[in-house]
Order: structure tokens, then C-alpha cells, then sequence
């Protein structure tokens, strides 16, 4: 074994021994043909100065020196609170990654601890996902194989985690239907409190990237009650965060504090099937989204093929034609409860069809 800072090893600017106890062997560079697995993904992704290590207890040494980098190194963030979450849980990762696992050899370590800190900046609030150590054994063992069909196949570790990750939360909720459409439930802190770490680290996978609940804000929301999820075919398209008993945040899949009109007829069954209650601030936009819905059920055929007659009509313009088929209306004022707008309809094309 190789200890850094030992009287007989010493780590220069490279990484690597330049005291070996045996100095009358003959240097011999070493070659990437030498290497394989992860030790090659090593190589090629932090650019080891193979041509200086003499033997593979060189690259043993160089690549435990960056080991110790990446265990040492603080991620600093933009709030206190960001970088005590990025602490708690790179420790998780860093004592089960080096000392917990004894099967990983130090590049699957390095190429663990590289990956899950990389987008962790002192100008974002990224926190890791947190470790599932099940999860972790299978993108291990899925990279180590396609790396020995593939021995220069290039791979996103974290990525790869995150997927799976997902995917093992979603085989657990058994409500979700064949193709991974349905609601899942995470319990509040009050409500589950002996799984709480293991909810809020749920709650991070199972969100969308553009939600603060993918990041350190999700034990605060839980904390303050529970939340629930609609998945469509594996996706996550409506999230609703609680205070207490009552809905209190909606939003869509682009982090948009709107109800999208698809979505309006799963939300209000889900609604009634749970007997849920709504805070007075989220009600203007789910009766809106209740509205729009129904421009939709009824004229929807009509906005999808432009039909630019039923829709002046349907909003009460009362438009008549031109034998140029221009449309003439009295006067363009909507009085209708829902703008174009509101119903995601371009206002400005359909005013081309006007005769001026």
C-alpha cells in the first residue's frame, strides 16, 4: 500500500514517485495499450502523464494523489445552505466511495468523485444526488462491461446515476402505470420523519431539472409538508408542493407557475380522488386552467387547423368574410373571461386575416 506524505514515497508535481527504492531499473515509459477499464477512462479523461510512470505503481500513486484532492476539496456555494448540503452529502459519498466499498479500485473512486462534483460551483445552488449504493453497484458493473466490449467508449457517470437513479424510484411506485404515467406521493417531514434524508433524496431524482426541489431546496418543501408528482410516460409534468394540508405551489414542467390545459382534467380528478385543498393563491390560476381547458374541448380542432372564422366567432367577434376570405369584425375588443393569449394563441398571426 502507498501512503501519501510517507518518508519512502514522495508525490511530486505530477503525482507520481520519483523515489523509488529499486533506482537501478531502467526507465520504460508506459503505453495506453497497458491499460484497460476504467484505468484507460482515467488516462484519457485527466490526461495521466503515462509517459513518465515506469510501472503501474506509478499510476496507482498518481491517481490516489488526486483522490485526495477531490476528498480535501470544498465546494463553495452561494449560500450557507447550499454549501452545508453539499457537504453532508459529498461525505456520504466520499466515505462509502474510498472506505466503505473495498471492491473499487482508484479509478472507479477518482471517476466517482470527479463526476458527481463537477457542476458543483460556487455561482449555482447544484447539490448531489444523493447515494443509493444499490444504484451505484449497477452503473458500475454496466460501465466495467461496456467498457471491455468498448474500451474507448466515452460516458457520462453522473448522468448514468441520475437515470438510474430515477428509474429505481419509479419501479417502486407501484400506482404508476405500465408506460411510468401516475402519481407519486412523497410524505412530509411530520409525516415520515425516520425516512426523511431517504424522502428528500427521492424528491431531488424523481423532480424536474428547471425545479428548485432538484437542488437544496427540496428538504424545505418537505419540511413544511408533502409533494406530489405526475409522471407521464417517465416524465415529471406537474409537481405540487404543500403547506401543511393545502396546495400551496403548482407548477409545470418548465418551471412555470401554470397550470398547462392538458394537464387541468388529471390534476382536478387528482384533486378529488385525494379530497385536497387548495391555498387562495394557487385558485385564480386552476380555475384559469379550468377555462382554458374548455376553449380547448370545444374549439380545439379549430386552433390546431387555424381556423381562424370559428375562433373570432368563439371569442364573440362575430366576423364576417370577404370575397378575398378576409375576415371583417365590428369592433377588436375581447371580452371574452380568456385572452388569445391565455389559450396559447398566436393573437398577432390570426390578425392577418383581418381586412383592414
Amino acid at each position: 500500500m502507498y501512503i501519501i506524505g510517507s518518508n519512502n514515497i514522495h508525490i511530486n508535481s505530477t503525482g507520481y514517485s520519483n523515489n523509488r527504492k529499486n533506482s537501478s531499473v531502467s526507465f520504460k515509459a508506459m503505453k495506453k495499450s497497458q491499460f484497460s477499464g476504467f484505468d484507460l477512462a482515467v488516462v484519457e479523461k485527466f490526461k495521466a502523464p503515462i509517459e513518465k510512470f515506469n510501472a503501474f505503481e506509478d499510476f496507482q500513486i498518481w491517481t490516489q494523489n488526486l483522490i485526495e484532492k477531490f476528498k480535501l476539496k470544498e465546494y463553495l456555494g452561494r449560500a450557507d445552505i447550499v454549501e452545508n448540503q453539499r457537504k453532508y452529502v459529498l461525505k456520504h459519498w466520499k466515505d462509502y466511495v474510498t472506505q466503505g466499498n473495498k471492491k473499487f479500485s482508484n479509478s472507479v473512486q477518482l471517476t466517482i468523485l470527479s463526476d458527481i462534483a463537477k457542476n458543483l460551483k460556487i455561482n449555482n445552488d447544484n447539490v448531489p444526488l444523493n447515494l443509493n449504493k444499490t444504484v451505484l453497484s449497477e452503473c458500475i458493473a454496466e460501465l466495467e462491461a461496456k467498457l471491455k466490449e468498448q474500451p474507448k467508449e466515452s460516458f457520462n457517470f453522473y448522468k448514468l446515476y441520475s437515470q438510474k437513479l430515477t428509474s429505481f424510484y419509479l419501479q417502486e411506485e407501484r400506482q404508476l402505470s405500465n408506460n411510468k404515467t401516475g402519481w407519486i406521493i412523497i410524505p412530509s417531514k411530520t409525516q415520515d420523519m425516520k425516512n426523511f434524508k431517504e424522502n428528500v433524496g427521492k424528491l431531488k431524482a424523481l423532480s424536474d431539472k428547471t425545479w428548485c426541489t432538484k437542488t437544496y431546496k427540496a428538504d424545505t418543501y418537505l419540511a413544511q409538508g408533502e409533494f406530489h408528482i405526475y409522471y407521464e410516460a417517465g416524465r415529471p409534468k406537474l409537481g405540487l408542493a404543500f403547506d401543511s394540508d393545502r396546495i400551496c405551489e403548482i407548477r409545470d414542467e418548465k418551471n412555470h407557475r401554470e397550470i398547462p390545459h392538458k394537464y387541468y382534467e388529471t390534476l382536478k380528478n387528482h384533486i378529488n380522488k385525494e379530497s385536497l385543498k387548495m391555498s387562495i393563491y394557487e385558485k385564480p390560476q386552476y380555475i384559469k386552467a379550468g377555462q382554458v381547458a374548455k376553449v380547448y374541448r370545444d374549439i380545439g380542432e379549430a386552433i390546431k387547423n387555424n381556423d381562424t372564422y370559428t375562433i373570432f366567432n368563439y371569442f364573440g367577434f362575430h366576423p364576417t368574410k370577404t370575397e378575398k376570405g378576409k375576415l371583417i369584425l365590428k369592433e377588436y375588443k375581447q371580452t371574452y373571461p380568456l385572452t388569445f393569449r391565455d389559450c396559447d394563441i398566436d393573437e398577432e398571426k390570426y390578425s392577418l386575416m383581418l381586412s383592414k
